[in-house]
């Protein structure tokens, strides 16, 4: 197995096209098959499936592409480590909702004080950006659920409330009426509910407060399970059913209208978490970016 064959694999896997597979690797399409039938014959297994008319990985090549990345992203963090040339690039991994609603205000605020720093972000659940921090293939990672391993620095820079996100409907509006005048969520539980998918921060969360209100998860009428938030937030103002979910992952569509939400009255909120290895030696530029995010936070999110 060589990395011209793994990349060859994941650029077929990108662009679901030889002829741009070989395009973007300045191969000729021939050579780009060549590779891929080698792997395949290497791993004895079926990795793509051509038809006249598309192409798509097999359940073998779906699988076999996460841990490709991993080796191509691992590969690019040791080359970089040993060029001599990263004192102002910073690998950032961020889970869902770091990423999509915290980092974009943070280093837009970061980089007017440090515009000579530059970031290479990659996205996943907590546990996988736990993953990627421990096998170095990113030096920061940021998560919504604290990581326990004992190889890792961890560290809490905000909270967030945690939300029962409804749809706005008539029906839904007397019924966040009624909850927040009893304070009883029976009836609002006895709603198809989506779910997050295993290993996100927000579904340890849900998880917790499920037991705290000493509910059972297959008691609940669960309609999806679904991996990706910005689809749960249209499936919801859609009408699908009511989650659990983030206060700041909502807070757009609240603003607009599209969701209702009920506030959670408990104690179990969501926070948020700075993740590197212990023992690692801290470039100036993620020291310098760990502070900034410790102060802008403590600071209400303002500096």
């Amino acid at each position: 197995m060589e990395f011209r064959q793994l990349e060859a694999f994941a650029a077929i896997a990108k662009y679901k096209s030889f002829s741009k597979a070989a395009e973007s690797l300045f191969l000729s399409q021939p050579t780009v098959s060549s590779h891929l039938g080698s792997l395949e014959r290497d791993l004895q297994k079926k990795l793509v499936i051509r038809t006249t008319k598309n192409l798509k990985l097999t359940e073998e090549g779906e699988r076999f592409l996460k841990y490709v990345q991993r080796i191509l992203e691992l590969k690019e963090a040791a080359l970089r480590d040993l060029s001599g040339d990263v004192r102002d690039i910073v690998t950032l991994g961020a889970s869902t909702i770091p990423s999509g609603y915290l980092l974009p205000d943070v280093l837009t605020e970061f980089r007017r004080e440090n515009p000579g720093i530059y970031f290479q972000i990659r996205q996943g659940d907590s546990q996988e950006i736990e993953e990627r921090v421990l096998d170095g293939t990113v030096e920061l990672g940021l998560t919504g659920s604290i990581c326990e391993n004992r190889h890792c620095v961890c560290e809490k820079f905000c909270s967030d409330r945690m939300v029962i996100a409804m749809p706005s409907t008539s029906e839904y509006f007397a019924l966040q009426k009624e909850v927040e005048k009893q304070h009883n969520l029976e009836k609002i539980f006895s709603k198809p509910i989506i779910m997050r998918e295993i290993g996100s921060g927000t579904r340890k969360a849900a998880e917790q407060f499920l037991k705290h209100q000493n509910i059972r998860e297959e008691n609940l009428h669960v309609v999806a399970r679904v991996n990706d938030l910005e689809s749960i937030k249209r499936m919801i103002a859609g009408g699908m059913g009511i989650s659990i979910m983030s206060g700041f992952a909502v807070e757009d569509m609240i603003k607009s209208g599209q969701i209702l939400v009920c506030e959670l009255d408990t104690e179990i909120h969501r926070d948020f978490y700075l993740v590197r290895r212990k023992n690692m030696e801290v470039k100036p530029a993620v020291e310098k970016f760990i502070h900034f995010v410790l102060d802008y936070y403590r600071k209400g999110g303002k500096r």
